[in-house]
């Protein structure tokens, strides 16, 4: 009896002895991992599993705050386009290069269709009536329009609609209406070439 209760002191003894030293196993690998990564912060390296310094979390994608000041840019241009004045050439050349700013995919609309998309855009803001609050939402409309490469038909359509239904807000005449109409979808066909064509 004396020698199973000396076996199990010795034992007792033992296990605590290899709990502390798996303890202390565990300290130390943790600290390893601290100073570990403590140098690639250092290094500007990212610990594995952690983000990458100075990056931002995956989260809902917004658009990005200059491409909103592009778009902001158009719709204030837009607006500047005085009913029953022709549009001088300065003016358009203006729209144009705020189109063109616009365009960031691949491929990017020709010059000679944002040329022709000028010219009949302005003449119809010039043909409405009055002045028109729609600016805003014509330029985001035009500004997806331009960068539709990677869009599903559908999403055309529905962009497109869009545009139309801002022009039609600002008092377009149908006619005029109808001109950037086909010079938006002429531009969508240009940049998905093998995509079906939206419907009219």
């Amino acid at each position: 009896m004396k020698t199973l209760l000396f076996c199990l002191l010795i034992l007792s003894a033992a296990s605590g002895d290899l709990l502390a030293q798996g303890a202390q196993g565990v300290l130390i690998k943790n600290k390893a991992k601290d100073i570990r990564d403590a140098n690639n912060a250092s290094q500007g390296v990212a610990t594995p599993g952690a983000p990458a310094a100075g990056a931002v979390p995956a989260g809902p994608r917004g658009i990005d705050p200059v491409q909103q000041q592009n778009i902001d840019k158009l719709g204030e241009d837009l607006g500047l386009v005085k009913p029953g004045v022709s549009v001088p050439p300065e003016q358009k050349k203006t729209l144009q290069g705020d189109l063109t700013i616009l365009a960031k995919s691949e491929p990017k609309p020709s010059l000679a269709a944002l040329s022709k998309l000028t010219d009949d855009l302005a003449e119809a803001l010039a043909a409405k009536p009055g002045a028109g609050k729609s600016q805003p939402q014509l330029a985001k409309a035009l500004n997806v329009i331009v960068n539709s490469s990677k869009l599903t038909p559908g999403q055309v359509r529905m962009f497109l609609t869009n545009a139309q239904n801002a022009l039609l807000d600002a008092g377009v005449p149908a006619a005029k209406l109808q001109t950037v109409a086909d010079d938006l979808k002429a531009i969508t066909t240009e940049l998905q070439p093998n995509k079906p064509k939206p419907a009219p």
